[in-house]
C-alpha cells in the first residue's frame, strides 16, 4: 500500500498479483524481477530528460509564472456580470478542464450557480446550434483553447462565435468575451490575440494537449470558476516528490505503469478498465482514455503497441459490464478508483411496513456503506475468478488529491511508453484524417489528400 500519508492518494495492488489471482493471471515476484534492469534505464531516461527539460509535463507544474498570469486573467473577470464560461476545444483542450470541473464541484452547479460552466468540445451541428440559440452572448466568456492554434474544429466554433459577439456586442466586445490559450508564437489563434489585443495564456511548445492539464489549458477554466489552483498544483508536485525515487517498487507512477505493462505484454490483459466508484472521477477516467490511447497505442516497426482503455462507472456498470468482465474473455485489468470518504453521505431509514421486511438489512446503514460494499465485493468477486484489479484510492476528491492524480498518471504513462519501446508523446496515427479533411474542406496545399476519397 502507498500514499499512506495524510491526503495523499495511493494503490492498492494485492488483486492482481499472483497470490490473489493464480500465477497465470497475476504478478509474481519472478515477473517484475524480470523487467527490473528494463525499468531502470527507464527511469535514468527520464531523469536525463528532465535535467534537459524535455519533460515539459513535468516543467509546468514547477513554473510559478503559469499561476501568476492565470490568477491575473481570472481577476479581470472578477466582479462582471458573467453567467456562462465555455471552453471550446477538443480532445487534450478540453478533457482536462471537463475532468477539473466534475471533480470539484456539484454534478447540478450549472442548476444552480452562476458562471455556468460548458465544455462544447465536438461539432455536431445540432448540439452547437442549440447552445448558441439557448445561451446569452452579452453575458459568457468563451475560452478558447488549441496548442497549435490550427485546430479545425476549434477554429469553426471560434468563427462562428466570433461572429455572432461582434454582430450583438460590436468588435470592441471581444476583449470582454475570450481569452484564448495557445502557442506562444505560431498558429491563427496567437496572430488572432495579437490584432484583437484579448488576453491570453501560452502552452509551451513542448506541452502535448493530453499532457496539459495543469497548465493554462486547465487552470484558466478552473480559476475562473473560482476553484483553487494553486492546492491542484501544490497536490501535482507532491506526487512528483513522491516518484523522484529510483525504486520502482517504491514509485507509485512506475510500479503501477510496470504492473500494466507486464499484464499486457506477458499476461495477455491488453483492455485496461479504469472503473470510477464516484460520480466526481468519471471524467477522470475519460482524461485517461485519451492520455493512454494516444500515448501508447503505437506502432513501432511491424509491431503493434498499446493497451486498450476503457472507462467504467460504479456501481452503474456492475449491472451492465461486471458479468463480461468476470466470465468474459480474461484479456483485461481493472483498477477501481475509490473514495474513501464524501463531504456529504446519506442515512438509509429503516424499513417499517411488514411488505419491506426483506430490504430491512439496509436501515440504518449510510448510503457510502453500500457504496464501498459494492465495490469492494465486485473486486473479491473478480479476483476470485482469476481477474486482476488494482483499486486507487482517493482519501477525499479535493484539489490536492486530483492534482496528485493527474501528475501520477502522466509519469506513469511516459514511463510505460519507454518501457514499450515507443514515443508517448507524438500521435502520428490522426495525421493522416486531418489532411483529408483539410483536403475535402478546401484548405490549400491538401488537394492530393481528396483523391483518397
Amino acid at each position: 500500500m502507498t500514499g499512506t500519508a495524510k491526503g495523499m492518494i495511493g494503490f492498492d495492488w494485492a488483486y492482481c498479483r499472483a497470490l490473489a489471482v493464480g500465477v497465470q493471471d497475476g504478478i509474481a515476484d519472478e515477473d517484475v524481477e524480470r523487467w527490473l534492469p528494463e525499468a531502470r534505464k527507464v527511469h535514468e531516461r527520464i531523469l536525463k530528460e528532465r535535467e534537459s527539460g524535455l519533460l515539459a509535463f513535468w516543467d509546468i507544474i514547477e513554473d510559478e509564472k503559469v499561476e501568476e498570469r492565470v490568477l491575473e486573467i481570472a481577476e479581470h473577470f472578477k466582479g462582471r456580470l458573467v453567467d456562462n464560461i465555455v471552453v471550446l476545444g477538443i480532445g487534450g483542450s478540453a478533457l482536462g478542464a471537463q475532468a477539473l470541473f466534475d471533480a470539484l464541484v456539484s454534478p447540478f452547479y450549472n442548476l444552480t450557480t452562476r458562471p455556468r460552466f460548458f465544455v462544447l468540445d465536438n461539432i455536431d451541428p445540432l448540439t452547437f446550434s442549440q447552445f448558441l440559440d439557448m445561451v446569452d452572448l452579452g453575458r459568457t466568456v468563451f475560452v478558447v483553447i488549441s496548442k497549435s492554434g490550427t485546430t479545425a474544429e476549434t477554429l469553426s466554433q471560434f468563427l462562428i462565435v466570433k461572429e455572432r459577439v461582434v454582430s450583438l456586442l460590436g468588435r470592441e466586445a471581444l476583449k470582454k468575451h475570450f481569452v484564448v490559450v495557445t502557442d506562444p508564437d505560431k498558429g491563427v489563434l496567437r496572430s488572432w490575440v495579437r490584432e484583437s489585443g484579448v488576453l491570453s495564456c501560452d502552452i509551451p511548445p513542448g506541452l502535448g494537449g493530453r499532457f496539459s492539464v495543469l497548465s493554462a489549458v486547465g487552470l484558466v477554466p478552473a480559476a475562473l470558476l473560482g476553484l483553487d489552483i494553486r492546492e491542484l498544483r501544490e497536490g501535482a508536485r507532491a506526487m512528483a516528490a513522491l516518484c523522484e525515487t529510483a525504486s520502482v517498487i517504491e514509485n507509485p507512477a512506475y510500479c503501477n505503469g510496470l504492473y500494466h505493462v507486464i499484464a499486457d505484454l506477458d499476461k495477455g490483459k491488453n483492455i485496461h478498465v479504469y472503473w470510477a466508484y464516484s460520480d466526481s472521477l468519471y471524467s477522470f477516467a475519460d482524461w485517461l482514455r485519451q492520455l493512454i490511447a494516444e500515448s501508447l497505442g503505437k506502432k513501432v516497426g511491424e509491431k503493434l503497441y498499446g493497451p486498450t482503455p476503457v472507462k467504467a462507472r460504479g456501481v452503474t456498470d456492475q449491472h451492465s459490464q461486471l458479468q463480461l468482465y468476470r466470465e468474459g474473455p480474461n484479456n483485461k485489468i481493472i483498477t477501481f478508483i475509490g473514495v474513501k470518504s464524501w463531504p456529504a453521505d446519506v442515512d438509509i431509514p429503516p424499513a417499517e411496513e411488514e411488505s419491506l421486511a426483506d430490504a430491512g438489512y439496509l436501515g440504518g446503514k449510510k448510503m457510502g456503506e453500500l457504496f464501498h460494499a459494492e465495490q469492494r465485493a465486485t473486486a473479491w468477486a473478480l479476483a476470485e475468478a482469476g481477474r486482476p484489479n488494482i483499486t486507487l484510492w482517493f482519501p477525499q476528491v479535493t484539489p490536492y488529491t486530483i492534482g496528485q492524480a493527474f501528475f501520477l498518471y502522466e509519469l506513469q504513462t511516459v514511463f510505460m511508453g519507454y518501457l514499450y519501446g515507443v514515443n508517448p508523446f507524438d500521435q502520428p496515427g490522426v495525421e493522416l484524417s486531418k489532411k483529408m479533411t483539410y483536403g475535402l474542406m478546401g484548405r490549400k496545399g491538401f488537394e492530393e489528400f481528396v483523391r483518397y476519397l
